[in-house]
């Protein structure tokens, strides 16, 4: 009888106990807001080196070994931040933009520059790939595709 008794008690506990594991995970993850304003993001020229001669060709991939020194310094002078207050600030050697963002649908990182220069107000949507406090990858919503790698910027070089 206690035999059949300890199996019941299994067979009710193991339902509760696969039922709560998905909400403990859940709980634990943060929000992506909350992850992108946590820091300041820069480029990771290693991750992006990577991904960008997976999707080229021959030529291609020749033209980036040879200039790779300077697009690596370029990329390490790139910093975006994401302020809690829904505005962001990218500063780039040639100047820097200012804007509003927000989160929409979930994976949808929608950002509206504030600035007079071309394109200035038209919102830009990028799909959030990968979020986390160590790491950030956005996708450009275009046929291209081309994913953007960031790392916090006090984490670079």
């Amino acid at each position: 009888m206690k035999k059949y008794f300890l199996y019941a008690v299994i067979l009710l506990a193991v339902p509760m106990l696969f039922s709560a594991v998905p909400m403990l995970f859940s709980a634990c993850k943060s929000d992506p807001k909350s992850l992108m304003s946590a820091h300041a993001w820069t480029f990771d020229p290693d991750a992006m080196k990577a991904d960008m001669l997976a999707n080229a060709n021959e030529e291609e991939k020749a033209l980036m070994e040879s200039m790779w020194p300077m697009m690596k310094q370029a990329m390490k002078a790139y910093k975006l931040t994401y302020n809690a207050d829904g505005t962001y600030k990218m500063e780039t050697p040639m100047g820097s933009e200012e804007g509003t963002w927000e989160i929409v649908d979930g994976n949808t990182l929608r950002q509206v520059s504030t600035g007079a220069e071309e394109g200035g107000n038209e919102p830009v949507d990028l799909e959030i790939v990968e979020i986390s406090s160590s790491k950030m990858v956005l996708k450009e919503k275009s046929e291209e595709g081309r994913q953007m790698i960031f790392i916090p910027a006090e984490e670079q070089e």
